[in-house]
């Protein structure tokens, strides 16, 4: 019974995580993908 109340709790700020985040999320996966561009364009070469 425990278990399932701290999992709740965790999955709350899990969720509240997210909607925080989801402003910035575009930004991380713009940074993402220039960083992958970048490392194939080194394996490449």
């Amino acid at each position: 019974m425990l278990f399932l109340i701290v999992n709740g709790i965790l999955i709350y700020i899990f969720i509240s995580n997210l909607s925080v985040r989801a402003q910035s999320r575009t930004y991380i996966a713009s940074r993402l993908r220039s960083m992958r561009q970048k490392n194939i364009g080194l394996y490449f070469d």
